[in-house]
């Protein structure tokens, strides 16, 4: 769905088939499980498990840098402060993203959305410029090149309608399916219903559109990766061009 309205993204809502190949998921999935299975915190609390299958196995895990209230970019606490078992699942996590899934989503989407990858190439030039340890951790695991500078996942969906008021109103967050199940991604300002398939990629404005993920089709791990920009950095980034 395209966008005509100047400061947005070209496109405020896009899919695409085949981003994920199911080799390339089964090689996320068995990452996710070694990194799940070092029983890691978020938020500095333990991670619970849910048993009922209607809602959220695990908790979302938020990932690299990101300003929020703060004057600088920082890491999340989520990439930092655990132990050495857990960080190497975790790093051994993200380089499957960053070796295998990120350069095939780039090349798809840059094309489509120049003005959101022209956006995170400044926020990445500053973080390399200024906030470089955030690169620096674990050879460079954090950076997520044009997706984003902050990525979030799960095994789940979302608790209810929100709207993500941390991320950019100039960005798309990009979702991807790497599990086995379908999920039906929601945005009742456009009244969709998009069914989201292993392998497909969503890209949405998050910060502008409501939206949940309420139902889904088949069995097996629900594993969503959700890159997107916050607005904090985004702005860090035109008051350092100034």
């Amino acid at each position: 769905m395209p966008s005509d309205v100047h400061g947005l993204p070209e496109y405020i809502v896009t899919r695409h088939d085949n981003i994920i190949y199911a080799d390339m998921r089964r090689i996320l999935k068995v990452s996710f499980k070694g990194f799940m299975d070092t029983k890691p915190t978020t938020g500095g609390n333990p991670a619970p498990e849910v048993a009922c299958s209607d809602t959220k196995v695990f908790p979302t895990f938020h990932m690299g840098g990101w300003s929020k209230y703060s004057k600088d970019i920082f890491l999340t606490g989520d990439s930092k402060n655990q132990d050495e078992e857990l960080t190497k699942a975790l790093h051994s996590l993200m380089g499957t993203l960053g070796k295998l899934v990120i350069p095939k989503v780039e090349e798809t989407l840059c094309p489509l959305l120049p003005s959101h990858f022209k956006t995170t190439d400044s926020v990445r030039k500053l973080i390399q410029e200024k906030y470089p340890k955030i690169y620096e951790a674990g050879d460079r695991v954090f950076d997520f090149h044009g997706l984003g500078n902050a990525l979030a996942f799960c095994s789940g969906y979302s608790d209810g309608m929100h709207i993500d008021y941390g991320d950019s109103k100039e960005m798309v967050a990009i979702i991807l399916a790497a599990g086995e199940a379908v999920v039906h991604f929601c945005i009742p300002q456009l009244n969709l219903k998009i069914p989201l398939y292993p392998g497909q990629c969503l890209t949405v404005s998050a910060r502008l559109l409501s939206h949940y993920a309420y139902l889904f089709e088949g069995t097996g791990e629900r594993l969503l990766f959700n890159f997107f920009t916050d607005e904090g950095s985004v702005v860090k980034m035109k008051c350092h061009a100034c």
